[in-house]
């Protein structure tokens, strides 16, 4: 009988033996399929638990899932969004029981929450995408959201010889070769040219269009808005911003046509204050054009670095240019052949004929209002938190 019982022993041991490596081995492989891209935050008084990581790859269908949890001594209302996304894509959200869903789309906020002290908060997040969609996740306290104003001003200096953000009468200013005047919008990295007094942020596509366009007006209409500059950018703005449109400034953009001598041949004022006196102004003495998006103006260059030297050193400066890149600001016209001025691919200020095919930025400006989140460098630009 006694053996009977030591041979029973002896099997369930062995099984129990068998069962807790099978049960060790089953832990690691989870833990490496969860955790091996696991981050963990700390912002204040939240900890963020990004299980799969922040960034989010959908080639059909994804599932991430993230926890939240307060260390603070009070309540903390945050919020979830999507920021660097690439491509389109359907979201489903599920937090205690409660699912919502809609689209993936830079700056969407997803989810707005109050957690409580010591309680965490536990996400499933689903994708599904057509293509390959690429975006990574956000949270951020939002008890005190501000506007690009009232970030940017506490670093604003007087000193327009350093490089960085300089204040300068009625508006701030990037210049130089700064690193912090990154924006993510509408899907689309751009680059802070100025803040405005009133609150409002004028930003240019950190790129060229990619198709080369001249100045041609179109059924010989002479104005801004009938060159094929003009027409170029409004299919950007159609395919690529009309879906933020609530965001984007209708406002002037100086096209300074304002002339300085008409006598052998038309000189516009710009001509002089630009490349003789180096005297870039905010004050429009020619046409202001009320638009929804522009490209820039020289003033804006010249703001930002630019001169008739050759230069790399400044935000503007695009390396590897083929061709130079029209600005908004007439130079002069000579036997009805107007020169435009350009940004040369070297990073130096010239002009050029209006029938040449050159390169576009487009340029908007987001409105007053308008809040963000981040820190401004390109690993974690400043996004613009839509609306739900």
């Amino acid at each position: 009988m006694m053996r009977k019982y030591k041979i029973i022993a002896f099997i369930l041991l062995v099984l129990i033996v068998f069962n807790i490596a099978i049960l060790i081995d089953y832990n690691n492989y989870m833990e490496n399929v969860l955790l091996k891209d696991a981050i963990i935050e700390v912002k204040d008084g939240l900890s963020i638990n990004f299980l799969n990581g922040k960034k989010i790859k959908c080639k059909d269908k994804v599932d991430t899932n993230f926890s939240i949890t307060n260390h603070d001594v009070e309540d903390v209302k945050y919020s979830v969004l999507f920021k660097n996304t690439n491509g389109t894509g359907n979201y489903t959200l599920i937090q205690s029981g409660k699912s919502s869903d809609g689209e993936v789309t830079e700056g969407n906020i997803i989810s707005e929450n109050i957690i409580k002290p010591n309680e965490t908060m536990r996400y499933t997040l689903t994708i599904k995408c057509d293509d390959e969609l690429e975006t990574s996740l956000d949270i951020f306290e939002d008890n005190n959201n501000q506007t690009f104003k009232e970030i940017l001003s506490k670093d604003a200096k007087d000193n327009k010889e350093l490089d960085g953000l300089v204040k300068d009468k009625d508006i701030m200013y990037y210049h130089g070769n700064v690193d912090n005047n990154y924006v993510s919008f509408a899907n689309n990295i751009w680059r802070i040219l100025s803040v405005k007094k009133d609150g409002s942020v004028k930003l240019v596509l950190n790129k060229t269009l990619d198709n080369l366009v001249s100045y041609d007006y179109i059924n010989n209409n002479p104005s801004f808005e009938s060159t094929n500059v003009y027409e170029t950018l409004n299919k950007f703005y159609n395919t690529e911003l009309m879906d933020y449109y609530k965001f984007i400034l209708s406002t002037d953009y100086c096209y300074d046509d304002s002339v300085l001598s008409s006598e052998d041949e038309i000189i516009y004022l710009p001509n002089y204050r630009l490349f003789t006196a180096n005297l870039p102004t905010t004050v429009c003495d020619g046409s202001n054009k009320a638009l929804k998006i522009s490209i820039l103006t020289l003033d804006d260059i010249m703001y930002a670095g630019g001169s008739l030297d050759a230069n790399n050193n400044y935000f503007l400066y695009i390396d590897g240019l083929e061709k130079d890149i029209w600005t908004m600001t007439p130079s002069r016209e000579v036997n009805n052949i107007r020169y435009y001025m350009i940004l040369k691919k070297d990073g130096s200020l010239g002009e050029e004929t209006f029938n040449e095919q050159l390169f576009i930025r487009p340029v908007i400006t987001l409105r007053q209002n308008t809040y963000v989140t981040g820190t401004g460098v390109i690993e974690d630009p400043y996004v613009v938190l839509l609306d739900e």
